[in-house]
């Protein structure tokens, strides 16, 4: 029982401290605004497939769904979660911006997990400016 307990406070905090990463992370990126003043004139689903690659987190990519010309819904499974963060800035430097995000560390006690979250993230270019 002790050992459970123990291992179900040292689980929770992991996530306390990959929430306040993630809440730290998300400021920055709001913080940094996009880059240029015009939207990307690259579509979404070709930059997410060109980046992702780059980045290395193309076999992580488990899904692409496009919401219109402007949009991409995407799923991830198992990807590093500082890579994740490299390319979500990546994306906003290239006029992309998060519309919503849903990350999840990767479950059980295995060290083999550490830093691998699963995501949910739809992305959409940036409204022009005037």
């Amino acid at each position: 029982m002790q050992q459970a307990g123990q291992r179900a406070h040292d689980r929770l905090a992991e996530v306390e401290q990959l929430a306040a990463f993630t809440a730290q992370a998300k400021k920055t990126l709001i913080q940094a605004g996009p880059k240029s003043a015009q939207p990307s004139a690259v579509s979404p689903m070709l930059w997410v497939e060109q980046a992702a690659r780059t980045v290395g987190i193309e076999q992580q990519l488990v899904q692409r769904q496009p919401d219109g010309d402007d949009r991409v819904q995407l799923k991830f499974a198992a990807v590093p979660f500082d890579s994740l963060l490299r390319w979500l800035a990546q994306a906003n430097e290239a006029g992309l911006s998060v519309q919503s995000a849903n990350i999840t560390p990767k479950g059980g006690d295995s060290s083999d997990a550490a830093g691998l979250v699963d995501a949910e993230i739809t992305l959409a270019k940036h409204a022009a400016s005037s």
